[in-house]
């Protein structure tokens, strides 16, 4: 949850390193580190007031010098101090002992053989979303958060607008503004429809990146349909989590013309699954086509039990997060049955509870009032007084199975349009045209696609249907026999990992925690090669990407298999299926530390800020000129491409800042921060974002950065304290929270 980054600068400052060392042999003992949690790091905890490191730092030392003389009871003593946290601190120490140190913590708590149990994964879209509702007084709402115009202010705005994309031009150029006090920036235009204009921009005090969509119409239909859709739908993993909204921000000022109100989501960084279907290379697998697939009907799913349809089904509306999984987005079209609830006192006056259905097979009908959808993805039946809007999703679904395979649309006019689609879907003649030779050994596929093509509604599966059949359901795939495609085997999480990579080479995969769980890992055993045999379950002397989850797992149970493909696959020869002793071995080895001594919070926060003293007697604006030059230098001499941003608005305007991107990679790009320098507190400091790309090329490109920084600059210091103190509000919020968000999904 963060607390790592304050522990980080706490160990920095009990034993500080050599200038050139960088904690390059910074081994402080694991229960010193408890200690610094729970004792000094107790008042940032508990408290709820300013973080004090210097008081931290203070028992902290008291821990050291006790270390030694207390030997085995020193598990007995940090015991004493978790019982005076909460299960979270304990969970947050539990995370960063070796196996053996966490038996022996456990047992001193008096609880022989047991373990603490993990906490939920909480996102920070919801962390914000509880932030907002505390803010507004809904803690127990089971709707979007709904901010006014009050809880907005700009600070201040490029009066130069973004460049201009598709034809549309922008509305806003770069800009800085509060909701609740908190600071934010528009970072840059992404698109525009045609009620409204989506930017990508960053939450400050966390770094973490969200689309800001603005809506011009007062009466829009997204908007609409956002107010009354349960909230719970929104954190599922295959739909877009939205955060809040804020209506009528042009109430008073024209500051936001022509934009009426903003949609708040996350941020998805690897582009549409049009952008994947569209790429030149070699066809997908079924196992990778099924993944996608799932993803598309698991998402589906949980709308329709939330009573909603989508109604614009299509590859730009689908994106690929960073554990390589499809997310649906734009709800613009999307629409809500009627809620079949008794109208009771007791419901008027308990008007949070999450909105049911009286009965889940309801049918999805509804009269045809407005054109909406894609027409290439229309089902036969569009146009009709009244449809069943689920069937005709699941008719859409048909379409984008097709295009996985062959992306060419099927029901283009000069293929026939939909005229040629009975109830068994299309003609074996159609199917054996020579623009669709991809299917010829398909025969599996061609069934599903003909089920969900189906021209009478009735005939085709629900998405629950869908679903089951996913799982072997003998009853459903006995109905339907045409889905036994969807039960077959899923690719691997490598071989997923690179078709992914092979259609787009500057995937942004998350690799969150990876590295940190791997150093842990390891240094429970006495060597690499001990760990490589306890990880290597089938005993073949090859370590699957598999294998190894499980075993990181132990230390993290949020990793995932994909991303430790995409940190083993860096290591591994293109053909291999899994890894040799040899390379894990070097794989270890380089991150021996888990990235730790180069970033702080590897993964986590897409912002980190690194600061240095001035030499002495340079003076300061001097000093920021030679430092900035400096970073520029080094990303320059490893091959990156550093370019100067020009009209931006820093994380903290600050004076005597400068910014620019670097890029890993010429042609084939793998991973592009944002830095920006700036003095403040007497301090040069170094912010660094990634836009986006994987945290372990983040991790490369910072440590060259770092590396040749403390040749000139010497040790990093600890960062100024406002930035501190905005961090360390932001992570109070987290702890104070967690537990009404966690009750939200």
């Amino acid at each position: 949850d963060g607390t790592e980054i304050e522990i980080f600068e706490l160990m920095m400052q009990v034993y500080q390193p050599p200038p050139g060392d960088l904690l390059g042999n910074f081994k402080l003992p694991v229960f010193a580190a408890a200690m610094i949690l729970v004792m000094g790091g107790y008042q940032f905890v508990k408290q709820k007031g300013p973080f004090d490191p210097g008081a931290a730092a203070a028992s902290a030392q008291v821990c050291q010098a006790e270390f030694a003389a207390m030997g085995s009871a020193c598990s007995v003593a940090v015991a004493g101090a978790v019982k005076s946290c909460s299960l979270d601190d304990l969970q947050t120490a539990m995370e960063h002992l070796s196996k053996e140190s966490r038996s022996k913590l456990v047992t001193a708590l008096g609880k022989p053989g047991s373990s603490i149990k993990a906490l939920p994964v909480t996102s920070p879209a919801a962390i914000l979303t509880g932030f907002w509702r505390q803010k507004l007084g809904q803690e127990g709402s089971a709707h979007i958060p709904i901010v006014k115009a009050a809880d907005i202010a700009i600070v201040s705005r490029s009066e130069k607008k973004f460049d201009g994309k598709g034809g549309h031009e922008p509305w806003f150029g770069p800009t800085a503004f509060t909701i609740f006090g908190e600071r934010w920036t528009l970072d840059n235009f992404l698109g525009a429809g045609a009620f409204g204009q989506s930017y990508l921009a960053t939450h400050e005090p966390t770094g973490h990146r969200y689309v800001l969509k603005f809506l011009s119409r007062d009466n829009d239909r997204e908007l609409s349909f956002l107010r009354q859709a349960p909230f719970q739908v929104f954190q599922h993993p295959n739909v877009i989590s939205y955060v809040g909204i804020a209506t009528h921000i042009g109430r008073g000022s024209s500051s936001w013309d022509p934009a009426r109100h903003i949609v708040v989501m996350e941020a998805i960084p690897n582009g549409e699954l049009f952008d994947l279907i569209a790429a030149e290379a070699a066809a997908l697998s079924d196992g990778t086509m099924r993944r996608l697939v799932h993803d598309i009907i698991n998402g589906m799913s949980e709308l329709c039990k939330c009573g909603i349809t989508h109604r614009d089904l299509k590859p730009d509306n689908l994106l690929i997060d960073e554990n390589g999984h499809v997310v649906i987005i734009d709800l613009g079209c999307a629409n809500l049955i009627h809620w079949l609830q008794e109208e009771t006192q007791e419901h008027n006056e308990e008007r949070s509870t999450s909105p049911v259905l009286k009965t889940q097979s309801s049918k999805f009908m509804r009269e045809q009032t407005a054109a909406v959808g894609t027409d290439l993805y229309h089902a036969p039946e569009y146009g009709q007084k009244m449809y069943d809007s689920e069937k005709a999703d699941v008719f859409t679904v048909g379409i984008l199975v097709f295009l996985l395979k062959q992306p060419i649309p099927p029901f283009h006019p000069y293929f026939g349009g939909l005229k040629v689609l009975t109830d068994e879907g299309a003609s074996s003649k159609w199917w054996d045209r020579k623009e669709f030779q991809q299917f010829a050994e398909a025969s599996e596929l061609k069934a599903l696609i003909n089920c969900l093509w189906a021209r009478s509604p009735e005939k085709r599966p629900t998405f629950q249907q869908l679903q089951a059949a996913m799982a072997g359901d003998e009853d459903v795939l006995k109905h339907f026999p045409a889905l036994a495609w969807l039960s077959g085997d899923l690719s691997g999480p490598l071989d997923f990992v690179r078709e992914l990579r092979e259609r787009r080479p500057n995937l942004s995969l998350k690799c969150t925690g990876v590295v940190e769980a791997l150093a842990l890992y390891v240094r429970n055993f006495s060597n690499a090669e001990d760990a490589f045999r306890s990880a290597n379950a089938s005993n073949s002397g090859r370590l699957s990407a598999a294998e190894l989850t499980r075993s990181l797992q132990d230390e993290n149970s949020t990793i995932t298999p994909e991303g430790v493909a995409e940190l083993m696959r860096r290591y591994m020869s293109r053909e291999a299926h899994d890894m040799s002793l040899d390379q894990f071995k070097v794989m270890a080895k380089a991150w021996e530390f888990g990235g730790r001594p180069i970033v702080h919070d590897v993964g986590r926060m897409n912002s980190r800020h690194f600061a240095f003293s001035p030499r002495d007697g340079g003076a300061e604006k001097e000093e920021i000129a030679a430092f900035t030059s400096s970073i520029s230098d080094a990303f320059s001499a490893a091959g990156y491409r550093v370019e100067k941003v020009s009209n931006v608005i820093d994380a903290k305007n600050f004076e005597n800042s400068a910014a620019f991107t670097v890029t890993m990679g010429r042609g084939t790009e793998l991973c592009q921060l944002r830095i920006s320098t700036f003095t403040m507190d007497h301090k040069l400091v170094v912010q660094s974002r990634r836009l986006w790309g994987s945290s372990v090329e983040e991790l490369l490109m910072l440590q060259q950065m770092n590396n040749d920084l403390v040749k000139t600059w010497g040790a990093r210091v600890q960062p100024p304290a406002d930035l501190l103190k905005e961090m360390a509000d932001v992570l109070m919020f987290t702890r104070v929270g967690l537990s009404e968000v966690c009750c939200l999904g």
